[in-house]
């Protein structure tokens, strides 16, 4: 499957999987990449998907029990 990028520089790249032909497009995809990845470090906190799924289940799992929880009334 070719990929096709057409730039509003006029450049285009037409090539398997859309890798971009020249070093510097490839140093600029790098370059973004690494922008992406340190930001989902940052709003992550760094942890794993493991551990941030978990988190999730333990909080539904808290939601769920809170919900169910009975109150009682007491008048005096």
């Amino acid at each position: 499957m070719k990929g096709r990028d057409l730039r509003p520089d006029g450049t285009i790249t037409v090539n398997e999987a859309a890798v971009p032909t020249s070093e510097a497009q490839k140093q600029e995809r790098l370059s973004g990449f690494k922008e992406t990845l340190t930001r989902l470090e940052s709003l992550t906190g760094g942890l794993s998907q493991e551990h941030l799924q978990q988190n999730v289940s333990s909080a539904q799992q808290a939601l769920e029990r809170a919900q169910s929880a009975q109150t009682i009334d007491i008048q005096v």
